[in-house]
């Protein structure tokens, strides 16, 4: 019977040995840079969305405040260069108000600004809620920012305004246009 000289079996490590620590170190920080990296291009690509979707919010809710002022006045009339728009608003209450709409220009490589300018028919008060309180006052809100281009145009009996905006992030540079028609209730 042959006997088997029994030695103990060497253990094998379950650590990792320094070529491989060597390895992973190289690897670890060109991982974590491109991480780095992506997290703040992501950041970027969020905030040039978010910008460009407060400028087409912008521009629809000034097409919708210019349309429901052109649905309640008694006259509406555009300038020959179709630039500015001054509506005569009816209140319930019979009382006109006059209603300006024009654009400001804005630096180069910026757009400008719609502007609405409300000023009290008698031009003695102004009430309260459309108008500024002071008769030397006029209640001025900003519309819309980065338009390029504002355009008032008389179809028929309807009107029509055309905005366009832009927006510019060093990366793109790009225009939208807004639009809408109206057309003056009978009174």
């Amino acid at each position: 019977m042959r006997h088997r000289a029994t030695h103990p079996r060497r253990r094998q490590a379950k650590a990792f040995t320094l070529i491989e620590l060597l390895i992973v170190l190289g690897i670890l920080p060109v991982i974590t840079v491109g991480a780095y990296r992506l997290s703040i291009d992501m950041r970027q690509a969020r905030a040039r969305v978010a910008a460009r979707l407060d400028a087409n919010d912008d521009a629809i809710l000034a097409v919708t405040r210019w349309r429901s002022d052109v649905l309640a006045s008694r006259r509406a009339s555009v300038s020959s260069d179709g630039a500015t728009m001054t509506i005569e608003r009816v209140a319930e209450d019979g009382s006109t108000t006059e209603v300006n709409y024009s654009m400001t220009p804005g630096s180069i490589g910026q757009g400008g600004e719609l502007r609405r300018v409300v000023v009290a028919g008698d031009g003695t008060h102004a009430r309260a809620g459309d108008v500024a309180d002071s008769p030397t006052e006029h209640d001025v809100a900003i519309l819309a920012r980065s338009i390029s281009a504002v355009r008032f145009f008389r179809d028929g009996r309807s009107f029509g305004m055309e905005l366009v905006f832009v927006f510019e992030d060093g990366y793109n540079h790009w225009e939208r246009k807004r639009g809408g028609y109206a057309t003056p209730a009978l009174r």
